[in-house]
């Protein structure tokens, strides 16, 4: 369930209330290592040792980065950092959708919804949780669409990480977000 509140500064923000296939999947495989704490601007700083520690620490710092540099953006800073070029990335919805390395994601992928926003997308991350080489991060993401309006959805990234990119990829995210978002705002012409 998705639940929209003030954040605040006039701006209203989707908030997940856990449920559904978000946390199916965090408890499904059974991601144990424990959320990473979130510093005083609700970004997660993640810590600890070993392979669970460093690969959380890694998804820490790229989200960290879209954040700061607003890398989440057209020219797929974000994905290029952390995707394997071989990568397989599923869309968990049905019919499922598997992109099976980086270039196809990105054209397929990422593309229509990146090229229709006029801000990066900015991620917002709830927690990083770690079992091994596998990576959950919970995160908000907000933009502003060409067409002046708000983008916001959530997700649920599980990454398995082979050193420091990523090879697989598991999305859970808002399709009704990114289908009213297709629908409503056309893509630029060159």
């Amino acid at each position: 369930m998705i639940m929209e509140i003030d954040d605040g500064q006039g701006r209203l923000r989707r908030r997940a209330l856990l449920g559904g296939s978000a946390a199916a999947a965090v408890g499904l495989l059974g991601l144990s290592a424990g959320p990473a704490q979130a510093d005083g601007g609700g970004r997660a700083q993640a810590g600890g040792g070993g392979r669970e520690g460093r690969n959380k620490r890694r998804l820490a710092q790229v989200f960290r980065g879209a954040t700061e540099r607003g890398t989440l953006n057209k020219t797929n800073d974000f994905y290029l950092d952390i995707l394997h070029p071989d990568v397989e990335w599923t869309v968990m919805a049905e019919p499922r959708r598997i992109y099976s390395n980086r270039a196809d994601f990105l054209a397929g992928g990422s593309a229509p919804v990146l090229e229709r926003l006029a801000t990066p997308l900015y991620p917002d991350v709830h927690a990083i949780y770690a079992d091994g080489d596998v990576v959950s991060v919970l995160w908000d993401g907000t933009a502003t669409a060409l067409d002046g309006q708000p983008y916001l959805n959530t997700f649920n990234w599980v990454f398995t990480m082979r050193g420091r990119q990523a090879i697989r990829v598991r999305a859970y995210l808002d399709l009704i977000a990114v289908n009213n978002l297709v629908e409503r705002v056309p893509l630029p012409t060159t």
